[in-house]
């Protein structure tokens, strides 16, 4: 009994002294659970609002291209670059395009060559008379003038490009004649008519003794069926957009250049948009001078249907008058480069050189 008491006092003592050492020893805590990491939130990219201006209606090939290009660049950047469009002179006119970009009011224009004689005189040489190129897509994409490599290569040329960067070189209408009621087929046959005319074309005319009138093609529709002038210096671009056929009988294509339109962006719009956005852009604008080319060709093409359904003439000259009216060009081309000398431009020659070569490279294919 004595043995059976002993055991029993000796459980329940363990079984007391567990109960104690449990009762006092401190439980361990709950594990906490892993907090889930806050995303660091991805920082708004405010959208860049370009302004681009025009002087010309929405409608015009450089204008359409320049539609299609905006559209597609808002949507590859996603929205990150974006533009509102100001045309015919909603915002500045053509002689005030420079003007308006260098001082931020817009941030693009397409600007015309021809209308800025004044403002950049050595890049007429990208215009003028005798530089033409076929009426053909070939002949339309090849005359979108690389003006960066001419920019980059001739120091003269760039500073008249300064604050300023090639978007669009939108495809180079050329310039024919076109006449009230007058048949002009020869440069002996121009002596006292009275010419609207701009730029470069506007100088031929005092070379060949015409009656010059500087006048923009905006005003040529009425300039002609009021008999103020008896004929008008115009790229088929013009005479689609402003109806020209209705006041014009005959049209001579004697090689009076090209117009020159080129959508440019200010080199302080464009340092602020990205490198990836900028590339975007460029690929683009490439793009654009064939819609350009395209749109062009379009309009010339309709341009001359009406013209002859109206009843009036395109007229074919012959080889030997073609030469005659390009050694004229050759002789303004001597006392334009001297010109330009006597300001201190140098190798302005090679430009047109190199201008030139392109035009022959495009009539050989």
């Amino acid at each position: 009994m004595k043995n059976k008491w002993f055991r029993f006092s000796v459980v329940a003592g363990i079984i007391v002294v567990l109960l104690i050492v449990t009762a006092c020893s401190t439980p361990a805590p709950a594990e906490e659970p892993t907090p889930t990491p806050t995303p660091t939130p991805t920082p708004t990219v405010e959208p860049i609002t370009l302004k681009l201006g025009s002087d010309a209606p929405q409608a015009v090939y450089f204008n359409a291209a320049g539609d299609w290009w905006c559209q597609q660049v808002e949507e590859q950047t996603e929205g990150r670059v974006k533009f509102e469009q100001y045309h015919a002179s909603a915002i500045a006119p053509q002689k005030e395009s420079i003007e308006s970009l260098k001082g931020g009011m817009l941030d693009l224009y397409v600007i015309s060559l021809t209308s800025l004689a004044s403002q950049m005189p050595l890049s007429q040489a990208f215009c003028l008379p005798g530089l033409s190129f076929p009426q053909t897509l070939d002949g339309k994409i090849a005359s979108c003038c690389d003006y960066e490599s001419y920019i980059s290569k001739y120091p003269d040329i760039a500073k008249e490009w300064e604050g300023l960067k090639v978007m669009i070189p939108n495809a180079a209408a050329g310039f024919g004649l076109f006449t009230r009621a007058k048949e002009i087929r020869t440069p002996d046959e121009i002596p006292g008519v009275k010419v609207g005319a701009l730029g470069a074309r506007l100088d031929v005319m005092k070379l060949l003794e015409a009656a010059p009138v500087a006048a923009p093609p905006p005003q040529a529709y009425q300039m002609l069926q009021t008999g103020v002038v008896e004929a008008f210096c115009l790229p088929w671009a013009a005479v689609y957009d402003y109806q020209l056929w209705e006041v014009a009988k005959y049209d001579f294509d004697i090689g009076l250049g090209l117009n020159g339109m080129i959508n440019v962006i200010s080199t302080t719009a464009w340092d602020k948009i990205s490198p990836e956005d900028q590339e975007i852009m460029l690929d683009l604008a490439d793009q654009a001078k064939v819609k350009s080319a395209e749109a062009l060709l379009n309009d010339e093409k309709t341009a001359m249907s009406k013209f002859e359904d109206y009843g009036n003439t395109i007229a074919e000259l012959t080889s030997q008058e073609r030469a005659e009216w390009m050694a004229k060009y050759r002789v303004y081309w001597d006392e334009w480069i001297a010109k330009m000398e006597e300001k201190g431009a140098k190798d302005i020659k090679g430009v047109i050189d190199a201008r030139k070569a392109e035009t022959e490279a495009a009539w050989s294919k």
